[in-house]
């Protein structure tokens, strides 16, 4: 069974968002890093790179129960994120990785 940790990995190296979202931040950084050899600072990159996206994920969603349940609409609804064009060319590039 996956745990959250190896979801998060997977969403890591695998996922691709349509716009410019911390979560799509985070995976950029890794495709910087993903073709470096494999080593310990690359290891304790994308763990440090998984810990951030959980964090991010659990923000998100405490954003998103606050604009449902009180109707906060301080951050913008995300309306301000910068679309991705080519995000079908990045999700099949990062799909094609295996974990």
């Amino acid at each position: 069974m996956e745990g959250p940790r190896f979801k998060a990995r997977r969403s890591l190296i695998c996922d691709a968002n349509s716009h410019q979202c911390i979560c799509e931040t985070l995976r950029s950084v890794y495709d910087l890093i993903h073709d470096f050899p494999e080593s310990e600072w690359k290891r304790k990159i994308t763990d440090l790179l998984i810990d951030a996206l959980m964090m991010g994920k659990k923000m998100d969603a405490r954003l998103v129960y606050y604009q449902k349940t009180y109707g906060d609409d301080t951050g913008n609804k995300a309306s301000d994120l910068k679309f991705i064009d080519s995000n079908s060319k990045t999700r099949e590039m990062r799909r094609a990785r295996t974990i």
